[in-house]
């Protein structure tokens, strides 16, 4: 979650390179003040998602993803979204499950993930964790953003193990990945670059609408998972509003 993102507007969008910079002001205050607010936002829920609870819609997530996969969440009900700009405020890699990964050794930590059907690799105030499907569902609006590119498991698998053990980014400081916002998990494992990010404080971090950009930047194909009022259970974007997405995220 970006729980300074509300006021980024007072200092705009930046290129990606902008993340090479020096060490941002109040490195050491910051996560002092942000980490109680982090709790307490996310502790705030005005309803449950659209999407929760939907045994139709799961079964249309869970046929639809394959591994590698990137998750990106609305839930404009939660605390927390009150602060982050822009439509999502959460995305996370889908890891698919067990079957997926038969022939290949990985750690101990993202086997029992697997095993346990927790296969939504993410970020937030509680750390870096794996998480159930039914955590995707606690949303009004998910994307699926499917890149064309091959990822090897054996890869992936040092990726994940390298990054389950750290903690959530208090200091949201994009030039540091010692800690990780969502956005920054996603860019790491896929080894993307950002398009844009957004920058307050002397710090540059990427907000969720600014990580699909950078998808859809790199060939992403976007599929949406809504509630019946939007666009039922599961609709495809055509190829020539991809298109217009593309070029909308280029002019941005």
């Amino acid at each position: 979650m970006f729980l300074l993102a509300g006021i980024a507007s007072l200092s705009g969008c930046a290129t990606g390179r902008d993340l090479d910079r020096s060490t941002p002001a109040f490195s050491s205050i910051v996560p002092v003040i942000a980490r109680p607010i982090a709790q307490l936002a996310g502790a705030m829920t005005l309803r449950n998602g659209y999407l929760a609870g939907r045994d139709d819609i799961s079964a249309v997530l869970q046929r639809e993803l394959r591994p590698f996969d990137v998750v990106l969440l609305s839930a404009p009900y939660k605390g927390t979204s009150l602060f982050i700009p822009g439509h999502f405020s959460h995305a996370g890699i889908w890891l698919g499950d067990m079957d997926d990964w038969r022939g290949v050794g990985i750690d101990p930590r993202l086997r029992s993930a697997l095993v346990d059907r927790k296969g939504f690799f993410h970020a937030d105030r509680d750390g870096v964790r794996f998480s159930d499907i039914d955590e995707i569902l606690d949303a009004d609006h998910v994307t699926v953003a499917r890149l064309s590119t091959n990822v090897r498991l054996v890869d992936a698998a040092d990726k994940i193990n390298a990054m389950s053990v750290r903690s959530y980014d208090f200091n949201f400081d994009g030039k540091d990945n010692s800690e990780l916002l969502c956005t920054e998990l996603v860019l790491e494992f896929l080894g993307m670059d950002p398009v844009a990010t957004t920058g307050i404080l002397g710090r540059s971090f990427v907000t969720p609408d600014q990580l699909f950009q950078t998808l859809l930047m790199n060939g992403a194909y976007r599929i949406t998972i809504a509630d019946d009022i939007q666009s039922g259970p599961s609709a495809r974007i055509p190829m020539n509003q991809r298109q217009q997405e593309i070029k909308t995220a280029r002019n941005s």
